[in-house]
């Protein structure tokens, strides 16, 4: 049998994949309607903001609004990466160079997240601070432990680093497949 060929056991299974990608394709489209919608993301601000709360979004401070710029961006490249890669399952390509890189890319983007949302409580608490008592000494060891704090109970920072380690493992297993294929 030659290596390339796809036998009828393993095409149930690509069939399978092809399921759950187009399941998890449709589950992330209302899980992101679902968050605009419903679960509006600038409420959470609310208790971070550095002068209290505003009327209107528009009103907030322009370091609030650029964290809430970064962090909705940090989603959306996280969803349409996750598109990506659930678009590359379906085609059939498991192991595939470009899926390696995309799974990596997700890793990347989940611990970038981990730490701008360990970040910003931290970051607002200190303007706040500074504010008030205009001591550098007493803001940066609220800042330093808050942030240690933060980075402590922060999942996604774990869940990136673990998704990083297996598409670092999946493309030595890419590589390895490669050269079996070449030897004769």
């Amino acid at each position: 049998m030659n290596v390339n060929e796809i036998s009828p056991k393993a095409n149930a299974r690509l069939n399978r994949i092809r399921i759950i990608s187009r399941t998890l394709k449709v589950l992330l489209v209302l899980y992101l309607i679902g968050v605009s919608w419903w679960d509006l993301p600038w409420e959470g601000f609310l208790k971070w903001l550095p002068h209290g709360t505003f009327a209107s979004f528009s009103d907030n401070p322009w370091l609030t609004l650029a964290e809430f710029g970064l962090i909705i961006g940090l989603v959306l490249a996280l969803a349409i990466t996750c598109w990506q890669l659930l678009s590359l399952y379906q085609t059939g390509g498991i192991f595939a160079g470009r899926n390696v890189q995309l799974l990596g890319r997700i890793g990347r983007l989940a611990l970038a997240f981990g730490l701008v949302m360990a970040l910003v409580p931290a970051i607002n608490l200190a303007w706040r601070e500074w504010w008030e008592t205009y001591s550098y000494h007493t803001v940066f060891w609220k800042f330093f432990l808050l942030v240690l704090l933060e980075l402590i109970k922060m999942p996604w920072i774990i869940g990136g680093v673990m998704v990083i380690m297996i598409s670092r493992i999946m493309d030595e297993g890419r590589k390895i497949q490669e050269e079996q294929e070449l030897t004769v």
